[in-house]
């Protein structure tokens, strides 16, 4: 009896759904019809809205993932662009592994009766400072130092044209038959809000630039180091289609000096830079380091 007890309840459990998976769009993404962009997309999946999904795991590394919107629409949205959380998880929380126990301290040894107070004067302010002293020998920054875009893949797009056709919200025109160079598609530049149809009109901006990179660093990487930095198509905040005008004002200024004109993508800019500078080791001046602090204060209250 006990036995078949048991074997109902097993095949209760294996009956019942699993709960499905969810994940928050971390920034505006399409919701694409195919995971090929040879057809439009189907809309724009807005920041912070949440999406079922579909599939365990992205179809390749820094693919897609099958998904399901509030309004019952059927797509595909790009990985890199989602926060996954854990299924049936209450409020959304995140898929990160709960912290370690830890055992609780001993109780403290009975206080010896306190001295006198004297007076003692308050320590300094805590502040961010660089890992280590920039040496007096460090070369100056030179753009010719550092590499161009290249063709990884051999298909006759460089990093330029890879970031143009993967950003654009609609199937990108080429300016030639073998389709190495993209002439238009539909941009969201972020720094300003504009939307750009001409890609003589972008410039394809390192949201950390490589003068920044070389002071804070990366003056002393090899020629192969600083190729992969320079075409870094890993993270997809490294390399961001903006206005050329924008670019240009930007040069090689951290936020110290420059900061997006649009407000608004403040809390992801300072988040990607904080992000790019630990992933590549590189240091931050006190400076730097407050610019970031005051752009990081828009950011909306976690919940």
């Amino acid at each position: 009896m006990r036995r078949r007890l048991a074997l109902a309840l097993l095949v209760c459990l294996a009956a019942r759904p699993a709960l499905a998976a969810t994940a928050v769009a971390m920034r505006d993404v399409a919701l694409r019809q195919d995971r090929n962009r040879t057809r439009p997309p189907i809309r724009a999946i807005k920041a912070g809205e949440r999406l079922k999904l579909l599939t365990t795991r992205p179809d390749r590394p820094n693919g897609f993932y099958r998904v399901e919107t509030a309004d019952g629409l059927v797509g595909w949205a790009w990985a890199p662009s989602l926060r996954v959380e854990a299924a049936g998880s209450p409020g959304g929380a995140s898929t990160a592994p709960a912290a370690r126990a830890v055992a609780p301290a001993p109780a403290a040894p009975k206080a010896a009766p306190a001295a006198p107070r004297t007076t003692v004067p308050a320590p300094p302010p805590v502040v961010a400072r660089p890992p280590a002293a920039v040496p007096p020998s460090m070369p100056p920054y030179r753009r010719s130092d550092w590499p161009q875009w290249t063709d990884a893949d051999g298909d006759c797009q460089d990093t330029r044209q890879e970031v143009l056709i993967r950003d654009s919200a609609v199937p990108v025109h080429f300016a030639d038959a073998r389709h190495c160079v993209v002439a238009s598609g539909i941009w969201a530049d972020p720094y300003s809000g504009d939307i750009v149809t001409d890609a003589t009109e972008l410039a394809v901006d390192h949201l950390v630039p490589l003068g920044n990179v070389h002071r804070a660093g990366g003056w002393l990487w090899d020629a192969d180091k600083r190729a992969q930095y320079v075409n870094d198509l890993s993270d997809r905040d490294h390399l961001v289609p903006v206005r050329r005008r924008l670019h240009e004002a930007k040069g090689e200024k951290g936020p110290e000096q420059w900061k997006p004109p649009r407000q608004g993508e403040w809390c992801s800019y300072a988040r990607a830079w904080k992000r790019i500078k630990e992933r590549w080791q590189l240091t931050m001046t006190e400076a730097e380091f407050a610019a970031v602090g005051e752009m990081e204060a828009t950011c909306p209250p976690t919940p």
